[in-house]
C-alpha cells in the first residue's frame, strides 16, 4: 500500500509509524454540521455493517479531517472518502493505489472532469436524484399530468436530451424554455405555463434561488400549475411535491459502497446516482389545486418498486 505524502516535517513522518495501516480517511469540505453529520453517520453505519458481517473492517481506524488540514496529515489509508467538491479537489488524495469514494458531488461538478483525477480509482456518489425518479414522482402524484415544463440554463442545454428521454420513458412530454440570463426566468416561465400541466424544478441555483423561487411558485399557482421540486424546502415554500437526497440517504449509500470496497467485493468502479431518497408532499397546496395525492409513505413505496432505468 502506497503512502499519500501530505506533510514533510520530520515530526509528521515519525507519526506514521504509529498509525494503523488498516485505516479509512474521511475528508470534509468544511466544518459545517452538514459535512460533520454525513461523515459521522457514514462511520457509524460502516462500523455496524462490519460488525454485523463479522468482517475484519470492524477493527478499522477512522480518521476525520477538514480539507484545510490536509497538509498536516501523513497517512497510509486503505480507503479515502471525501464529502463535497472542495475535499474532492485536493490533488494530494490521488497519490497512491487506494480507492477514493467521492461523496456529495453534484453530477455536473467539474471535479469529475479534471485531468489526472478522473483517471484515478474513484467512485463518485452523486447527491443528485436520477432524472427518471422525478418523472416517476410526477406520474405517481399527478397521473393526469402529461406535459411537463422545465426551465433550463443555457449552460445546461446538454441535459435536455437525457431529461426528455427520461420523461418519454414514463409516457410524458417535456417542454423546455432556455434561460440565457437569470433576469429572464419570470418571462420564460410565463411563456411556458400555457403549454404544460406541471412544472418541474431541478437543481440549478441560477434558476432556482432565494430571489426567484417565490415568483416561480406564485406564478405557477395562479395558473393552476403544480410545481414538483428537488428539496423539502421547496415543498414548504409551496411546491406540491419533491424527491431529494437527505444526509441519511447519503450516509447509507456511502457506507454500503465503502463496505463493498473494504470487503473487496466491488467488481467495477462506477459513478453512482442517488440510490436512496426521501419524498415530501404539500397537502395544503394539493387541496387548494383540487388534487388528491397518496401519503408520502405510499408514494415512496411506489417509487421504490419502480423499474430501475
Amino acid at each position: 500500500m502506497l503512502s499519500i505524502c501530505l506533510a514533510f516535517s520530520f515530526t509528521s513522518a515519525l507519526s506514521v509509524a504509529n498509525e494503523p495501516a488498516n485505516k479509512t480517511l474521511l475528508i470534509l469540505s468544511g466544518d459545517s454540521s452538514v459535512y460533520q453529520q454525513a461523515a459521522d453517520q457514514t462511520i457509524s453505519l460502516i462500523k455496524h455493517k462490519c460488525t454485523a458481517e463479522n468482517h475484519s473492517c470492524q477493527n478499522m481506524d477512522f480518521k476525520k479531517i477538514v480539507f484545510t488540514d490536509i497538509s498536516n496529515i501523513h497517512s497510509d489509508a486503505k480507503l479515502i472518502i471525501t464529502f463535497g467538491t472542495k475535499a474532492a479537489s485536493q490533488p494530494q488524495i490521488y497519490r497512491g493505489n487506494h480507492i477514493v469514494i467521492r461523496a456529495m458531488l453534484p453530477k455536473q461538478s467539474s471535479i469529475v472532469q479534471k485531468q489526472g483525477i478522473s483517471k484515478h480509482s474513484n467512485i463518485d456518489v452523486y447527491i443528485d436524484q436520477p432524472y427518471s425518479r422525478y418523472f416517476e414522482l410526477i406520474s405517481t402524484t399527478l397521473p393526469r399530468a402529461n406535459r411537463v415544463g422545465l426551465l433550463i440554463h443555457e449552460s445546461n442545454e446538454a441535459l435536455v436530451k437525457p431529461l426528455r428521454d427520461a420523461a418519454k420513458s414514463m409516457g410524458l412530454t417535456l417542454n423546455t424554455r432556455v434561460v440565457t440570463n437569470t433576469t429572464e426566468t419570470g418571462k420564460q416561465l410565463s411563456r411556458l405555463l400555457d403549454d404544460i400541466d406541471v412544472f418541474l424544478a431541478i437543481p440549478d441555483s441560477r434558476i432556482h434561488n432565494n430571489k426567484t423561487i417565490s415568483n416561480i411558485l406564485m406564478t405557477s399557482y395562479r395558473n393552476n400549475i403544480p410545481v414538483v421540486g428537488f428539496s423539502s424546502a421547496y415543498v414548504r415554500a409551496g411546491a406540491i411535491a419533491a424527491v431529494y437526497t437527505t444526509l441519511d440517504n447519503i450516509a447509507t449509500q456511502v457506507a454500503e459502497t465503502a463496505f463493498n470496497v473494504l470487503n473487496e467485493n466491488l467488481v467495477t468502479l462506477k459513478n453512482e446516482q442517488a440510490v436512496y431518497f426521501s419524498v415530501s408532499i404539500n397537502f395544503d397546496v394539493a387541496r387548494s389545486l383540487g388534487i388528491t395525492i397518496p401519503s408520502e409513505s405510499e408514494v415512496k413505496n411506489i417509487l421504490n418498486t419502480a423499474p430501475k432505468k
